[in-house]
């Protein structure tokens, strides 16, 4: 026969106590089960992922100041090279421009510039000569005369402290010159000297400007020719 129901809202009916066994000993306690641990323990949260190897995708290079200065160095190199380049291509350029050449390679800039103030000397020195050979036609030395007179002046004397960049002052000094060189050689002035070819031993008068003229032109001394001429020119408008 059943057990009639317990009423509702009324305590559970506890247990009964385990029957002991036979011998008075108690049963032995069940043994709980190992734990498994789990599979991966994951991450706790907040924790930074570690940073990927160097060189890995997705990893940011860090530069060190070693890494900048060597970048900034193989810049500066290469702008220095291409000034350098251009440098010596613009050399080149004036090298030909100018008749120089150097068959071992990029004109030497020290060479060109040597090179241009020999050239410059040498001009200075012709304007120089062909001024004293006209000064000298002016001081009365006779035209056939008048070269070989002009180069016992001393010119590198007489223009030691003078200003190269000052025509009168050049020209003053030079006149200086030849009128001291004049006076220490009266016989090339004026008549042919005694015994000369052309001569007849008795001297003459002092030749004309159209004479002189004709004699420079004869010699082939046309700076001194046309000196002449412009000094007949002058004497001509003054009258």
């Amino acid at each position: 026969m059943s057990n009639p129901a317990a009423p509702q809202g009324a305590p559970a009916a506890t247990p009964p106590a385990p029957v002991a066994p036979e011998g008075g000993q108690p049963p032995a306690a069940a043994t709980p089960p190992a734990p498994t641990p789990p599979a991966s323990t994951p991450a706790p949260q907040g924790t930074p992922p570690a940073q990927p190897p160097a060189g890995q995708p997705g990893g940011e290079k860090t530069f060190t100041q070693a890494d900048l200065d060597r970048i900034i160095g193989e810049r500066l190199e290469k702008q220095q090279k291409a000034l350098q380049s251009q440098q010596s291509e613009q050399m080149k350029k004036l090298a030909e421009a100018m008749g120089w050449q150097n068959p071992e390679g990029a004109p030497d800039p020290a060479k060109l510039l040597e090179q241009a103030q020999q050239q410059a000397n040498a001009y200075q020195q012709q304007a120089q000569s062909a001024m004293a050979e006209a000064l000298a036609a002016q001081a009365g030395i006779r035209p056939e005369r008048v070269g070989t007179f002009a180069k016992l002046v001393d010119l590198a004397g007489a223009l030691k402290d003078v200003d190269p960049t000052s025509g009168d002052a050049v020209r003053t000094a030079i006149k200086s010159a030849v009128d001291a060189k004049a006076a220490e050689f009266p016989e090339w002035k004026g008549a042919v000297l005694p015994g000369s070819s052309g001569g007849d031993g008795q001297g003459g008068a002092t030749p004309s400007l159209d004479e002189r003229i004709a004699a420079a032109t004869k010699a082939g001394n046309h700076a001194l020719a046309i000196s002449l001429q412009r000094q007949k020119a002058r004497e001509q408008a003054g009258r």
